[in-house]
């Protein structure tokens, strides 16, 4: 898979330095991936939550550092392109009401 906004990652490990650590294993197991499909993708991330949004391809949150981040991304399975959206901690997740989101940018929390 290929990550389109790195500096999203850059961004969000600067701001919480406790989570690079865990960011930097997604980003690995994400990059030595090909997943075809959710199903595949839950084989290596069973935590990994699909949340329908007619905003975006196929928005899926990520358990980061346990259950202490959430991290936002739309995957494209067909081009093998993940773009980060949103990154925070899991109570600030839970504010977040993604119908409202923008599918054009990057939402730090």
């Amino acid at each position: 898979m290929r990550i389109i906004t790195k500096r999203a990652l850059t961004q969000s490990w600067m701001k919480y330095p406790e989570a690079r650590q865990s960011l930097g294993i997604w980003e690995e197991r994400i990059k030595e991936a090909s997943f075809k499909n959710h199903g595949e993708l839950k084989r290596v991330f069973p935590d990994a939550d699909y949340i329908p949004n007619p905003k975006f391809k196929h928005l899926t949150m990520f358990n980061i550092k346990g259950s202490d981040f959430r991290l936002a991304v739309d995957i494209f399975f067909n081009s093998g392109h993940v773009y980060i959206k949103w990154f925070g901690k899991h109570a600030a997740y839970d504010r977040i009401n993604f119908d409202l989101v923008s599918n054009g940018g990057f939402i730090l929390c």
